[in-house]
């Protein structure tokens, strides 16, 4: 809406009483501002951390997008720097015969949580190379798997030797511990073999290391867990865990272990790489907290928003977080994701963001609309997808909200999208909107009540409002599965 537009619908009286709302918009500006520093500043400290590596860091999403690449990396797959790889598919850089394989690789470390010391194929320009991988799994705060975190030391031609050669490289040269051990008595024996990397890990030589068993390095020593993984060694051959180690200095360090159990020279030993996650475990301890104090100044930005509107509209006042609580319980019935679900919530609380730039006179009109008036109702959307398509959000939250009043024949406004072209999220919000809209009191007319929005939904269902989700809407009201709080 332009500034003369504005003016038409604001008059001297009507713009004093718009100036507070000016200043609420201001601190709600300093307030965005503020998070998005503060998501910059925990961003530039983890890539600071993956760049101190001389290996390629590569980390990539369950869609296999690469999220974050090293510098290394970008030298080792021939790019011009690391942002020319973001986004790319990471098999745009796998020769397409192991492709099949990596996959298989990726899903498995998903849920074992690392895989280790692999040989693959990769594509550099025209060329091709080998690669050494190693492989973590990520989690986000609420401790699910989101990501890949990928180092992969670049092989030379000369270092494409036998696979028995292959192997002991592999062993001597691993950043990680690698340990292997006796079984005796169904519990770990002595170490008959270590690589490098755990001799420096535990600040011990070689021979003093074989002369003792893992219980000798656990440093809490909990007989009942010990049992529990020595139980799934038993039974799946493998086992992942992380316990606490104690150096030859009394230093404790926090280790993965990932452990496999194969017969050598007709006897049953493990085989176990351990990992210094020290540092990842602080790392993932400050991203938990920064991640809370982000979410805190969310949900406090988008309150301000929520009363930002309601002070200018009091029929909105519950309007949006009515809309939300039906909208979210919704999203539940249909099974989608917490992330999903959360992201359909807030941009509900705010759907109606857009209504601050229209005047009071016509938000709270007792009587019927005009034509021009009800056109300078339906900037709302519009006019809310700009205020919020340069916040960040981990969700495409402008763009809902700019959509949320569309219809899925196309008669809806402001841009007449169709079916598939709008969002599953915006879909949800837009019947939740109507329902409540139609069951509580409008500035024009009194409630109509339930019975009368879900009528409109039945009518309505398949034309204007996507068929599965008024299906499932209807049956949540037809078993009583939700009320609104007045």
């Amino acid at each position: 809406m332009t500034k003369n537009r504005y003016s038409q619908v604001f008059n001297s009286k009507e713009s004093k009483d718009f100036h507070p709302n000016l200043l609420n918009y201001q601190y709600l500006n300093l307030k965005i501002k503020t998070l998005q520093n503060s998501l910059k500043n925990s961003e530039e400290m983890y890539k600071k951390i993956i760049m101190t590596s001389n290996d390629a860091i590569i980390m990539i999403d369950k869609r296999f997008d690469i999220l974050f690449s090293s510098d290394k990396a970008a030298q080792i797959f021939g790019f011009w720097d690391e942002k020319s790889m973001e986004g790319r598919k990471f098999f745009d850089l796998v020769l397409p015969d192991e492709r099949k394989i990596i996959k298989a690789i990726f899903k498995r470390a998903f849920n074992e949580g690392f895989v280790g010391n692999f040989r693959s194929k990769f594509i550099k320009k025209e060329k091709e190379f080998y690669g050494l991988v190693n492989i973590a799994r990520v989690n986000n705060a609420d401790k699910e798997p989101f990501a890949l975190l990928l180092t992969i030391r670049y092989l030379e031609e000369n270092d494409n030797v036998s696979e028995k050669e292959l192997y002991k490289t592999i062993f001597n040269k691993s950043n990680d511990a690698i340990v292997l051990h006796t079984i005796e008595n169904k519990k770990p024996g002595k170490f008959f073999e270590v690589n490098k990397a755990a001799c420096e890990q535990l600040g011990l030589s070689k021979n003093e290391i074989l002369k003792k068993t893992p219980f000798d390095f656990y440093a809490k020593f909990n007989k009942k867990i010990i049992n529990l993984y020595l139980k799934r060694l038993r039974e799946n051959k493998k086992a992942i865990f992380e316990v606490p180690v104690k150096k030859s200095n009394g230093d404790i360090i926090n280790c993965e272990v990932n452990s496999h159990v194969f017969k050598y020279n007709n006897k049953s030993v493990v085989l176990s790489i351990i990992r210094n996650i020290s540092e990842r475990t602080d790392f993932q301890n400050k991203i938990e907290k920064n991640f809370l104090i982000m979410k805190k100044i969310m949900d406090g930005v988008i309150t301000a928003m929520e009363k930002l509107v309601e002070k200018k509209d009091k029929y909105t006042v519950g309007h949006q977080r009515r809309t939300a609580e039906l909208a979210k319980f919704i999203a539940k019935e249909y099974g989608l994701s917490d992330e999903q679900i959360e992201c359909i919530y807030i941009s509900a609380v705010i759907h109606d963001i857009g209504k601050i730039f229209i005047s009071g006179s016509i938000l709270n009109k007792p009587r019927k609309l005009t034509k021009e008036e009800y056109e300078i109702i339906k900037t709302h959307s519009e006019e809310g997808y700009k205020i919020l398509k340069s916040i960040y959000f981990p969700w495409p939250v402008a763009e809902i909200i700019y959509q949320h009043h569309e219809r899925i024949d196309g008669s809806g406004y402001p841009r007449g999208l169709k079916g598939d072209k709008i969002l599953l999220e915006a879909k949800i919000i837009g019947i939740a909107d109507v329902i409540e809209a139609m069951t509580f009191k409008r500035p024009y007319r009194k409630a109509l009540g339930i019975n009368k929005a879900l009528d409109e939904i039945i009518k309505n269902k398949g034309i204007l409002y996507d068929n599965d989700i008024s299906k499932l809407c209807l049956n949540i009201f037809r078993k009583n599965k939700f009320k609104f709080i007045s």
